[in-house]
């Protein structure tokens, strides 16, 4: 049974990859387009904001990724996502207490 946990969580590395990255690169395009500031003034305050905008975008495109995969690999792609779902539901707390979402 490990085998195939380990397995099943190692087909999953690319998804985890793009993710990181994805949130990296729309982070930074979205700032340059949009031309906004973030709305929080401290340094600690901006970290976070930009922390949670990357915890959101990476959990949302998890869940599309999941929703693509073959049914015997699907459940531990939602295994992850439940695993991400605390981190996901502060994030989305810290972004509407700065108001962005």
């Amino acid at each position: 049974m490990w085998k195939q946990t380990l397995s099943e969580l190692s087909s999953l590395k690319p998804f985890i990859f793009r993710g990181v990255l994805g949130a990296a690169l729309l982070l930074a395009v979205a700032a340059v387009q949009a031309g906004v500031q973030m709305p929080a003034t401290s340094a600690e305050g901006r970290a976070e904001v930009k922390l949670a905008l990357g915890i959101v975008h990476k959990y949302r495109e998890l869940r599309a990724d999941c929703r693509a995969l073959p049914d015997e690999q699907k459940a531990m792609c939602f295994y992850r996502l439940k695993i991400g779902n605390w981190d996901y539901k502060e994030a989305k707390l810290i972004l509407a207490k700065h108001k962005l979402i």
